[in-house]
Parts: structure tokens; C-alpha cells; sequence
């Protein structure tokens, strides 16, 4: 499954307007879906550093999640796509914090951040700092190189509201869906970039095998879920640029505040 659709409307503009929009993939044109002209490099010649090499993800069947791990906590399920289902156990290659390491790719699983008790803690083996309080709530941004609302939401949206979510519990994990082709994956270079150019302090990831998009009703980028850690269930699911103060990020809220 690929993103592939528009949703609702098309942009008519530049600037703010494409907060409201999503991307389409299907041709590369219309409502911000043009690659963004230095958004990212697909190499390093732009960025003049040495970047990781190993991109892919720990396979498993598309869309099914983990096999079963008797020693990893996580809730049983049932699992699904809609508001009150469990998301599954994700596994991804991606940075925890760009800003202190972008060059060594390490796994992230949703169940690094299933906090049941809310006053739970990273252990021992974790890709986060051992001792380091687990969020309370996670938001999951699905983005794409080419995608102008993306560039958008990550330049002038998320560095905001995570420096105002963060110390309340609040986390944000980066899912980077596509490189600078629609329909292409973005690879560890894409990942690399793009964490540079937004200084992304967040965790960031990548995801090859497009599994994530199973959990999506709409087909546009960016998309944007909200996940309750105590019970890793699903809390919304947006397709566009969530506006600051309306009743996507009001729930996020709450489940700081609980």
C-alpha cells in the first residue's frame, strides 16, 4: 500500500495555507506535491559528511508487526487501524535524537515507549537514555521529501510544539515515508538530511517497507496520529498539518494532563 491520493482540497498557495493541505503522490503535482527544491540531498555531497549505510529495517511479515517477544511488554491487542484499536509493534531504524548522533542508525520499537504505570522509565538495552522518563503521549508524524506541506509543518510547526509538549511528556517520532520521488522510500541519506535542515531533536525513522501505512484511512502526506503510551491505543488520526489550539493537539493535551 502507498500513499497515493489527495484529500480534500488543493492548494492554492504558498506559505500558511499549506498547513491545511496534504500531499498528493500520484503525479508529482498539485496541492504541494512537487519535491521542495533543497528541502534534502540525496547524497552527500551536499552535506559533506559521512553517513550511515545501513537503512533497512529488521524484516518481518508487511503490516503484521513484531513476532511475538515473551521478554518485550506490550499490549496484546486487539490490534487495529481506527480511534480505540492498539497500534502494533512497529520496529524501525532511525535516530533517537538527531541532534546528539544523525550518523549511527539504531532500532526503534513502539514498545520502547508503552508506559502503563505513565511514571515509567528506559531500561537497560533501550535505544533511549537509561533512566529517562517514558512520554506520556506520542505524536507520530508520517512526512515525505517531496511533500511541500511536510517541509512546511517540520520548518514552522513541530519545532514549536515540541518545545512546549516535551517537558510536559509529551514525544514526537518522525516517520519519513518517502525520498524526493513519490513512491520512492526514503533511505538513511534522505533520513540524514532532513534531520540537518530541521534540526530535528525528536526521534526520527525511516521505514522501507512502507508498514506503517497499513494504519492510515487516509492516503496523503503528511499524516498524523496521536498514540496513548499507558495503553499504546490510537487517539486520532489526521491527514494534513494538525492547527495549533484545535481539537487534534487538544487531545494530545489530555493525555499530558491525565
Amino acid at each position: 500500500m502507498r500513499f497515493v491520493t489527495m484529500i480534500g482540497v488543493l492548494a492554492v498557495g504558498l506559505g500558511t495555507s499549506l498547513a491545511l493541505l496534504g500531499c498528493s503522490q500520484s503525479s508529482g503535482e498539485g496541492g504541494g506535491g512537487v519535491p521542495t527544491t533543497g528541502a534534502t540531498s540525496t547524497g552527500n555531497t551536499t552535506t559533506g559528511t559521512t553517513e550511515p549505510v545501513t537503512d533497512q529495517p529488521e524484516p518481518f511479515p508487511q503490516g503484521t508487526g513484531q513476532n511475538p517477544n515473551p521478554t518485550i511488554e506490550y499490549p496484546k491487542g486487539p490490534f487495529g487501524v481506527n480511534k480505540g484499536s492498539v497500534i502494533q509493534n512497529f520496529k524501525f531504524m532511525g535516530f533517537p535524537n538527531s541532534l546528539e548522533n544523525n550518523k549511527d542508525l539504531v532500532t526503534v520499537q513502539m514498545a520502547d515507549f508503552y508506559n502503563p504505570t505513565g511514571k515509567g522509565v528506559f531500561g537497560k538495552g533501550a535505544s533511549f537514555p537509561e533512566g529517562q522518563a517514558k512520554p506520556k503521549a506520542i505524536l507520530i508524524d508520517v512526512s515525505s521529501v517531496w511533500c511541500g506541506p511536510c517541509n512546511y509543518e517540520a520548518a514552522n510547526v513541530l519545532p514549536g510544539l515540541y518545545a512546549k509538549y516535551k517537558p510536559r511528556g509529551g514525544e514526537f517520532l518522525l516517520q519519513l515515508a518517502d525520498g524526493p520521488t513519490p513512491g520512492s522510500a526514503a533511505n538513511s541519506k534522505h533520513l540524514y538530511n532532513w534531520t540537518k535542515k530541521y534540526k530535528v531533536d525528536y526521534p526520527a525513522t525511516i521505514d522501507p517497507s512502507y508498514k506503517l501505512s497499513a494504519l492510515f484511512q487516509a492516503d496523503a502526506f503528511p499524516a498524523n496520529m496521536i498514540i496513548d503510551t499507558k495503553t499504546m491505543k490510537i487517539v486520532d488520526v489526521i491527514a494534513g498539518v494538525a492547527e495549533e489550539g484545535g481539537t487534534f493537539w487538544k487531545a494530545y493535551e489530555k493525555l499530558l494532563d491525565n
